[in-house]
């Protein structure tokens, strides 16, 4: 038995940011865990209160929602990968990579999710929508981390 032997665990610094994405899916699957007429009801509570109505408010009303959850998740995403990625040149391009291919599983896992919610459906339509907001998101927050390494290295 070794005593006197420490196991190597991960750095804080690499474990928060992965915290964080897993609390913010966690947000994400409890919204899509709500039946239809839930959903339909949360969208209604903000497109009562809005000056305009019609058919084609509720749909974006709904898609901004999936935009709103999704560009935060990509931008953790993509912060977390960058903080596991090691000091080499490409490092930037494959922490968005890597944020981009993990939050495209998890929108078509919380799509394949809703086909078991009643009154809810899985469409390939909000997975190329939570796809690409969680892209711009990785690409805002690995930019901006990369461009405040910059700032500080010029100092």
């Amino acid at each position: 038995m070794m005593r006197n032997a420490k196991r190597k665990l991960p750095a804080w610094r690499v474990v928060w940011p992965w915290l964080i994405v897993l609390a913010m899916y966690a947000v994400i699957a409890w919204f899509s865990a709500q039946p239809g007429d839930v959903s339909d009801a949360q969208s209604g509570a903000i497109t009562g209160r809005l000056p305009f109505q019609g058919d084609w408010v509720v749909v974006l009303v709904r898609k901004l929602a999936h935009v709103a959850l999704f560009f935060p998740l990509g931008a953790a995403a993509g912060f977390a990968w960058l903080r596991c990625g090691d000091r080499e040149p490409k490092r930037h391009r494959r922490a968005v990579l890597r944020a981009v291919a993990l939050c495209a599983l998890l929108a078509a896992s919380d799509e394949l999710h809703q086909l078991f919610v009643p009154d809810r459906a899985a469409l390939v339509s909000d997975v190329l929508l939570d796809t690409v907001s969680a892209a711009l998101g990785a690409l805002c927050a690995v930019g901006a981390a990369n461009l405040f390494a910059t700032k500080r290295k010029n100092r």
